[in-house]
Order: C-alpha cells, then sequence, then structure tokens
C-alpha cells in the first residue's frame, strides 16, 4: 500500500483526554493525526503501556468539535497502522509526511 497525495501523517506531541463509558478520564498520548483516502485518524500511546498504540477516527461535528469513534474494522486499523508504521522512522514532533 503506497501513499496516494491526500494521505499525510502530522506528529504530534499532544494529550487527549477520553471519557470512556463509565464516565472515568484518562489522557492518552496522542502520537500522531494521520489521513487515509480523505479520512481522519488519531493514533494514541495507551497511559500505562507506551508501547501499545490504539486508533480512532476523528470527525469534526457542525460545531467545530473533534469526535473519536472507534474503527469499524480490523482491516482500515491495519492500514492505518501500516501507514504510520512505514513512515514512523521518520518520526519527529511536528513532523509532517
Amino acid at each position: 500500500m503506497g501513499m496516494d497525495k491526500q494521505d499525510r501523517i502530522d506528529y504530534t506531541d499532544d494529550y487527549l483526554p477520553l471519557v470512556d463509558e463509565n464516565g472515568e478520564e484518562t489522557e492518552f498520548h496522542m502520537v500522531a493525526r494521520v489521513t487515509l483516502r480523505g479520512r481522519d485518524y488519531v493514533v494514541l500511546e495507551e497511559p500505562e503501556d507506551e508501547e501499545s498504540l490504539i486508533i480512532f477516527g476523528c470527525e469534526t461535528d457542525e460545531d467545530g468539535f473533534e469526535n473519536y469513534t472507534a474503527l469499524e474494522s480490523e482491516e482500515e486499523s491495519e492500514e492505518v497502522f501500516y501507514l504510520f508504521e512505514a513512515c514512523y522512522d521518520d518520526y519527529e514532533v511536528g513532523n509532517a509526511i
């Protein structure tokens, strides 16, 4: 799988608080924002295991707020991870690939 012109990775060093179904907030380290075939994703590090990554879809609502959603298929998750991993050697906060 190669990168298309609209595919993009922006590395970041932001932190993203997410609230689970029990109302508990956990802060995740956002490693990158990925755009693949026109859809946006965020790549997050697990708070307790920096070796584990979580990928969520990212959509902006009409009020400008971002909503994060679980990916619908394992194939979609693998495609985003593959793109991220293929470019990871060039990882530096603030880089865009």
